[in-house]
């Protein structure tokens, strides 16, 4: 489970432990108050609204958590997914169970093509 919300933290260990599911939560304590803005984050790092270190530290994390995770569940619309599913793959060797909440997976980077039943997208 990824999640920034604490209190779904505490409600996936609280209803593992009620029913004996041997989940694993691991969950990172970060302040992600910095990633809260309309002004997209590579914006903001460029003007020094942000601490770089921390949004790399914080942006490291969630990808290795990520591709640890045993199935994976994301938006296909972003790079930031796919590549955590990618990196998934390369350390397991294998392609973990996957689902895309938006679009397939694609490999058409930076063309902008039809995926499957979908317009045209970049993907």
């Amino acid at each position: 489970l990824a999640t920034d919300d604490a209190a779904v933290v505490a409600e996936v260990e609280a209803d593992a432990a009620r029913r004996g599911h041997p989940y694993r939560v691991a969950h990172l304590p970060l302040d992600r108050a910095i990633f809260d803005s309309s002004l997209f984050i590579e914006y903001r790092l460029a003007l020094g609204y942000v601490d770089g270190a921390a949004v790399s530290d914080a942006t490291v994390l969630d990808l290795l958590l990520l591709a640890h995770a045993d199935f994976f569940v994301g938006g296909f619309g972003s790079h930031f997914s796919r590549l955590a599913l990618e990196l998934s793959v390369a350390m397991k060797g294998r392609v973990p169970p996957y689902a895309s909440v938006d679009y397939p997976y694609c490999f058409h980077f930076l063309e902008k093509r039809p995926i499957g039943p979908y317009p045209p997208q970049f993907c």
